[in-house]
C-alpha cells in the first residue's frame, strides 16, 4: 500500500496554485497516493483534478464584527470535525501545508494524529513574509520550503529546517 500524502491549502490563488502544481507533479509521477485539501475559496482555483482526490472543508478567518466572528467560529469547528474524519480515513504519512487560514484546522488535527499515524509535516511558504498559520506550525515541521532566498525573521530559530525551492511550476504537457 502506498503512503498517502495530503496537501493542504486554501484561500487565494497565491496559496492554491502552487499547491495544485505540486499535487500534479506527485500525481503524474505516481509517487504516492496524493490528496488535495482546501476550502470553498480555494476550490475555485482547482481544475482538471480527479474529484475523488479533492477534499473540501469549511474554513474562515476571524476578522470582522461579532456576528461574523461567531459564524467564523462555527465554520472553523465544522472544519475541525471534517478534518478529523479526513485524517482517520486517509491516515496520511506526509502533509505538505501551503498555508492560509484554511490550513489551520487540518494542522490542528496533525498535532493530535501525528503520533498515531507517524505523520511528517512539511511547510511551503510562498510569500516574503511568513503567514500566521505557517509561523505557528513551523516548530512541528520537518522542513520549511520557501520561495525567496532571504532572511525570515519570524522563523529564524528554525533556520536549519529552511530550504529555498521557489514555487512549484505548472507541468508542461508534451
Amino acid at each position: 500500500m502506498k503512503n498517502n500524502i495530503l496537501i493542504i491549502t486554501g484561500g487565494t490563488g497565491g496559496h492554491v496554485i502552487p499547491a495544485v502544481n505540486f499535487f500534479n507533479y506527485i500525481n503524474n509521477n505516481k509517487i504516492n497516493n496524493v490528496y488535495l485539501l482546501t476550502d470553498n475559496r480555494g476550490r475555485k482555483y482547482i481544475r482538471d483534478i480527479n474529484e475523488k482526490k479533492i477534499l473540501q472543508i469549511e474554513s474562515s478567518h476571524l476578522a470582522g464584527n461579532f456576528i461574523f466572528q461567531l459564524k467564523a467560529t462555527i465554520k472553523l469547528l465544522i472544519g475541525l470535525i471534517q478534518s478529523v474524519f479526513i485524517f482517520i480515513k486517509l491516515r496520511p504519512k506526509t502533509i505538505i501545508s501551503f498555508g492560509s487560514y484554511a490550513s489551520l484546522t487540518p494542522l490542528l488535527c496533525f498535532i493530535f494524529f501525528r503520533f498515531f499515524f507517524k505523520t511528517k509535516l512539511y511547510i511551503h511558504e510562498q510569500n516574503s513574509i511568513v503567514g500566521q498559520t505557517n509561523r505557528v506550525f513551523a516548530k512541528f515541521s520537518s522542513k520549511i520550503f520557501v520561495h525567496f532566498d532571504k532572511e525570515y525573521p519570524t522563523i529564524n530559530k528554525y533556520q536549519k529546517k529552511i530550504t529555498v525551492v521557489g514555487l512549484p511550476q505548472k507541468i508542461k504537457k508534451n
